[in-house]
C-alpha cells in the first residue's frame, strides 16, 4: 500500500489487467528554481513590444541613465563618496517632482476616478521621505568615520607626513 494525500491506497490493477509497475520511491519536490534574470535590453525590448504607446520605456529608459551613473561614479575618496549621497538626494527629489507633476497632468488631463492622482501624490510623498533618507546615509558616513573626517578637515601640520602609503613604500 503506498499513501496518496494522507490516505492510503491500495495498488490496483492498471487499465487491461495488467498490475501496475511499481513506483519510485516518492522524493520530495524541489523548489522551483529562480527566473533568469532579465537583461535590460531584454526589459527594453518588452517596452517596445507594446504596440501603439509612443510613452513605452521613455521614463524606464531614464534609469538606464541612473544605473550607469552610479556606475561610474568616482569612489576613490571620502568626499567623493559624499558627494554621490548628495547626489542620489538631489535624483530621488526630481522623481518626487515628477510623480507630483504626473498627479497634477491625471487630474487636469485624463478623466481617471480621483483616487488614482491621489495615489501618485502618495507615492510622490514617499519619495520625498526616500530622498531625504539619503541625508541619513551620509551622516551615517561621517559618524562612522569622524575620526577619519576630523583628519580631513582639520588637517594638522604636514598631515601627509602621516599619510599611510607614503610611510609603507620599501
Amino acid at each position: 500500500m503506498k499513501r496518496v494525500f494522507g490516505r492510503r491506497q491500495d495498488d490496483r490493477p492498471a487499465a487491461g489487467g495488467d498490475v501496475a509497475s511499481p513506483t519510485a520511491p516518492e522524493t520530495p519536490e524541489q523548489p522551483p528554481r529562480p527566473e533568469p534574470a532579465v537583461t535590460a535590453k531584454e526589459q527594453k525590448q518588452q517596452r517596445i513590444s507594446t504596440e501603439g504607446d509612443s510613452n513605452v520605456g521613455a521614463i524606464a529608459d531614464s534609469a538606464d541613465s541612473l544605473t550607469a551613473a552610479v556606475g561610474k561614479a568616482d569612489l576613490s575618496s571620502a568626499r567623493n563618496l559624499e558627494s554621490v549621497f548628495a547626489d542620489l538626494k538631489a535624483f530621488d527629489e526630481q522623481v518626487a517632482n515628477a510623480k507630483r507633476a504626473l498627479a497634477s497632468r491625471i487630474t487636469d488631463e485624463f478623466p481617471a476616478d480621483p483616487g488614482v492622482a491621489e495615489m501618485v501624490h502618495r507615492q510622490a510623498a514617499q519619495q520625498s521621505k526616500f530622498a531625504n533618507s539619503n541625508d541619513e546615509v551620509r551622516n551615517q558616513f561621517r559618524r562612522a568615520h569622524q575620526h577619519e573626517w576630523e583628519r580631513l578637515e582639520n588637517p594638522r601640520t604636514n598631515e601627509e607626513a602621516w599619510d599611510h602609503l607614503k610611510n609603507n613604500q620599501e
